[in-house]
């Protein structure tokens, strides 16, 4: 089998891998409900794989506090099954609590604007 066609397995057997476009796309159409629904899922995968003593609900439900927690999680099952990733999940976990307050502040002034004028 050549090296071409084992990274194209690897890639297929973890199949939560979405493009970081997609990800931001379907966050800024559904208004950031895909971003919970795909912290929970990945939680809850990682829950039965690793046996982990978490609540995928409340672990996504704050998102922003957890996002550098899953990022490495996901780092440390992707090295175990061989996938190259070379990260860092404190940095993703920054700039997603970065990402999450930016958003929040434009939604707030949007909400306030329709409110109040």
């Amino acid at each position: 089998m050549t090296k071409k066609n084992q990274q194209n397995n690897r890639k297929k057997k973890f199949s939560r891998v979405i493009p970081t476009w997609k990800f931001i796309l379907l966050s800024i159409s559904t208004f950031r409900i895909y971003e919970l629904v795909w912290f929970y899922r990945n939680w809850k995968f990682l829950k039965a794989e690793k046996n982990l003593k978490i609540s995928p609900f409340w672990r996504a439900f704050f998102c922003p506090l957890w996002a550098g927690s899953i990022a490495g999680y996901i780092q440390k099952y992707m090295k175990e099954k061989k996938i190259p990733c070379d990260y860092s999940p404190i940095r993703i976990g920054i700039r997603y609590f970065i990402y999450f307050r930016y958003c929040w502040n434009i939604y707030a002034r949007i909400k306030f604007k329709t409110l109040f004028c």
